[in-house]
C-alpha cells in the first residue's frame, strides 16, 4: 500500500512540473544586458583581446608542435631559424605541397580573426558605457588599447597572407563571408588604428 501511495505522489509531482522548473538562469555567465554598463566591464572586455596574444599560434611560447606553431616556428619562412623536421610545416611549404587546411595556416587565421572580432566588439560598446561610469580619458585610453591590438592583429595578417578581409565591426554570421581586401587596404587601415591609439593612449601605463 506504502508503495502505491508512494507512486501517486510521484506520479502527481512529475505531472505538477512546468518549465520553468527546468530553466535555470547561469550563476557565471555575464548577460548582455548586464555588460557594458562600468568601468570594469571595459577592462573585462579589453583583457578578453588581451588573452588571444597567449594562443600558441601568437605569442604563446609554444616552440614545437606539429598544430599549433608558435612564433618561432613562423621565423623558419625566413633566414631568422631553421627547422629540420618537414612534417612541423615548414618543409610542405618550401616544397610546394602546403594549402590552407594546413594548420599552421588555418590555426593562425583563426586566432587573428579571434582577436580582431573581439577588439571590434569592445571598440562598438566601451563607447556605450555611461560616462558617469567610465570618464572620457579612461574610455579613450581603452579604445586606444583595442584600436592598436587590432592593428597588430591586421600587421601579423598582412605580414603572412598578404590578403585578407577586413573586418571592422562585430558580424552576424550571415554577414561573415566576405571577400579578401588588399595588402594597401589592409596597410592603410593598420596605420589609421596605429594613429588614433597614439592620440588615445598614455604615455605610460600603470602595471
Amino acid at each position: 500500500m506504502k508503495n502505491i501511495i508512494l507512486i501517486v505522489i510521484m506520479g502527481l509531482l512529475i505531472v505538477s512540473c512546468n518549465d520553468e522548473f527546468l530553466e535555470k538562469s547561469s550563476l557565471s555567465a555575464i548577460s548582455a544586458e548586464s555588460f557594458w554598463k562600468t568601468e570594469r566591464d571595459a577592462t573585462l572586455a579589453i583583457n578578453g583581446v588581451y588573452t588571444v596574444l597567449q594562443e600558441q599560434p601568437m605569442y604563446g611560447g609554444c616552440l614545437n608542435s606539429t598544430g599549433n606553431n608558435g612564433l618561432s616556428q613562423y621565423d623558419c619562412f625566413g633566414d631568422n631559424s631553421y627547422n629540420q623536421y618537414e612534417f612541423e610545416g615548414m618543409g610542405n611549404y618550401v616544397e610546394g605541397n602546403a594549402d590552407p587546411s594546413l594548420q599552421m595556416f588555418s590555426n593562425k587565421w583563426n586566432t587573428l580573426y579571434r582577436g580582431i572580432g573581439r577588439a571590434n566588439i569592445a571598440i562598438e560598446n566601451i563607447p556605450t558605457i555611461p560616462l558617469t561610469a567610465l570618464s572620457l580619458s579612461k574610455r579613450n585610453a581603452f579604445l586606444g588599447q583595442a584600436t592598436f591590438l587590432r592593428a597588430l592583429f591586421y600587421m601579423e595578417l598582412a605580414m603572412y597572407y598578404e590578403e585578407a578581409p577586413l573586418i571592422l565591426k562585430f558580424q552576424k554570421l550571415e554577414e561573415s563571408y566576405v571577400p579578401k581586401n588588399t595588402y594597401a587596404e589592409l596597410k592603410d587601415q593598420i596605420i589609421k588604428d596605429l594613429d588614433f591609439a597614439i592620440l588615445n593612449l598614455p604615455d605610460t601605463h600603470p602595471t
